[in-house]
């Protein structure tokens, strides 16, 4: 694995952290020069180092099986000693749990990622996750479109009214009575600015029916054309304010997005690790076989000699009864383990022709990677910062805490809100002359308003200052810890590649040793040695030694192999590494499913 190092990694990561706002002390704020300073340095310090000593290295072990010495002529039978060579449907499944002979299929680690890419429940709920953001983004959006409003008033009025007097005498009627039919439409729309726009349409029927009063006209119908635009001129003024709902809902479907490419990259990580404990659980069944057939084949050698009564007594042949009862033990545990591990995968893959009900053992097709990978700790670290979802996110959290500091320091201002309206009227006892008399203009009202509002104290709009300052400052150290904590990742992700490749070659060494020491002792067991007691024990013991050996040298290669499987997770390319290209999910309108978020490259 090779990762070229170039300039734009470097741009890509101290850029993003260059845009970042945020605070390093937690009391006194920074200025923004100093803010920005503060993320680029958390982001250098870590990268000094590495930067020096940018060249690339090969892993290396040392190979200690020259020093066993084993004759070269032996290496055949040894290697046949510890299976080498064995198919990989050599074992015993015993029965499923419907009593039936167990049935088995080969699956390959490429099948078993991208089916669980495809088909995994935990990645489908996930899916939805950006959908909703990105609805509830137009949601916000909505907010500036046009909007239709009409209102209906229908009044029948009877009322006392006062009337003058004159020399003690009442001059006038003393009631009002009338019947009106009010009808308003219109539309409405809220600009950027912070204004608000309205059109509307006035129709006023009014039917005065006061005893001894005639008007003219009579019933009067009235039009007016009202156009009113409202403008908050501090508080509430300008884009700033008014699209940062907008902002923060496009941030949110971003931080969706990034956790579902999280979500995708721990899923196809997993389904790596569960795939390798797959191949570890059926080389331990195969390894405790073979170790029960030798156990077996002992004590038949021992019941024979009883048998025929030589060397071996009946004590000796208990023995063996008893190590062969605990092999068997150890298969079955084995089998268990293994069908365990089976289950566990199919339930990751979700694949519907592998349903868990169906029984179906996995068998892994594939084996474990024991070659030497080439690596930079500049470069990963560089690929990190870049590719790492959490970084997005830690930089969208700055800015969302950005964006309502911005707000919270506009509502510090006063309300000071302009009112702009005018009104075209027609007065006539029928619409069309009203209309005439409108739309010519011979009416024609203005008003000018302004409203003024400022809390004495102002102490809820400086708490709320306050308060996002602190978030703000909060999110940069937050922003400071993943940076810290990605660096953990890959430096921990890579010594554990290094140590398990070494470990793969004092496994080797352990497991040729021990085949070595059994073929040995076998040799001497039917030329020259008779089968006591101190014999049967060590024969037993060399053999379990070998299936330890077996064992460590499958679990050293299942590490090394989930190893660079968490390497690249910590560097964020698991997903590239296996071919999957992350598209991001949308839903259909036809039936709400979410198609996208991952899918196999061409």
């Amino acid at each position: 694995m090779t990762l070229p190092t170039t300039q734009r990694c470097v741009i890509v990561s101290l850029g993003a952290a260059v845009a970042l706002a945020g605070c390093a002390s937690p009391f006194e704020p920074m200025t923004g020069m100093q803010l920005r300073q503060a993320a680029v340095d958390s982001v250098r310090r870590e990268l000094e180092q590495a930067m020096s000593l940018p060249q690339t290295r090969r892993t290396v072990r040392e190979d200690f099986s020259s020093q066993l010495g084993i004759d070269a002529q032996f290496m055949p039978e040894l290697q046949e000693m510890v299976g080498a060579g064995q198919a990989v449907m050599d074992f015993d499944g015993g029965l499923d749990l419907f009593g039936r002979p167990q049935q088995t299929v080969e699956i390959t680690l490429e099948r078993v990622v991208k089916t669980t890419v495809a088909q995994n429940l935990e990645l489908e709920f996930a899916r939805f996750a950006p959908a909703v953001a990105a609805a509830q983004i137009v949601q916000a959006e909505a907010a500036f479109d046009w909007t239709l409003f009409s209102t209906l008033d229908l009044r029948k009025g009877d009322r006392p009214a006062t009337s003058p007097t004159i020399g003690n005498r009442a001059v006038g009627l003393g009631t009002d009575v009338r019947d009106s039919v009010n009808w308003t439409t219109g539309i409405r729309r809220q600009f950027v600015s912070g204004g608000q726009l309205s059109i509307q349409h006035e129709l006023i029927f009014t039917d005065t029916k006061t005893p001894g009063l005639a008007t003219t006209p009579d019933p009067a119908k009235e039009i007016g054309v009202v156009l009113q635009y409202d403008q908050p001129l501090l508080r509430g003024f300008g884009s700033d304010v008014m699209l940062s709902q907008i902002r923060l809902q496009r941030n949110a479907e971003r931080d969706e997005i990034a956790a579902l490419e999280a979500s995708l990259i721990n899923a196809v990580t997993t389904a790596e690790r569960g795939y390798w404990q797959l191949v570890l659980a059926h080389r331990d069944l195969q390894i405790a076989q073979r170790n029960l057939d030798r156990g077996v084949e002992i004590r038949d050698k021992v019941k024979v000699r009883v048998d025929l009564g030589l060397d071996a007594t009946q004590a000796e042949l208990a023995e063996a009864n008893a190590r062969v009862q605990t092999r068997e033990g150890a298969v079955l545990n084995a089998r268990r383990n293994f069908k365990l591990a089976s289950d566990q995968l199919k339930s990751d893959m979700n694949d519907p022709e592998l349903t868990l009900g169906s029984g179906i053992l996995l068998v892994p097709a594939d084996q474990p990677l024991d070659v030497p990978i080439e690596l930079s700790l500049f470069d990963l670290l560089l690929t990190a910062m870049d590719r790492r979802p959490e970084m997005r996110q830690a930089v969208l959290s700055i800015d969302n805490t950005s964006i309502r500091l911005q707000v919270a320091k506009n509502g510090l201002l006063p309300q000071l809100n302009m009112r702009l309206q005018t009104r075209f009227s027609g007065l006539e006892d029928d619409y069309s002359s009203a209309y005439s008399d409108a739309y010519d203009g011979q009416f024609i009202d203005y008003l000018l308003g302004l409203n003024f509002e400022y809390p004495l104290g102002n102490r809820q709009a400086e708490a709320q200052v306050r308060q996002r300052t602190l978030e703000r400052m909060q999110a940069t150290i937050a922003y400071r810890n993943t940076v810290r904590q990605i660096v953990l990742d890959v430096i921990r992700s890579l010594r554990n590649v290094i140590t398990d490749y070494q470990l793969i070659a004092q496994a080797k060494t352990t497991k040729l040793a021990a085949a070595e020491s059994l073929r040995t002792l076998n040799v001497q067991l039917k030329e020259t040695l008779t089968l006591d007691v101190n014999n049967l024990n060590l024969a037993l013991q060399r053999q379990d030694s070998l299936a330890q050996a077996e064992r460590a040298e499958i679990q050293a290669m299942a590490d090394y192999n989930n190893s660079i499987a968490n390497l690249y997770a910590a560097i964020g390319t698991a997903l590239e590494r296996n071919q999957i290209e992350f598209v991001v999910p949308d839903v259909l309108p036809a039936g709400g499913r979410v198609r996208g978020g991952a899918r196999p490259r061409r």
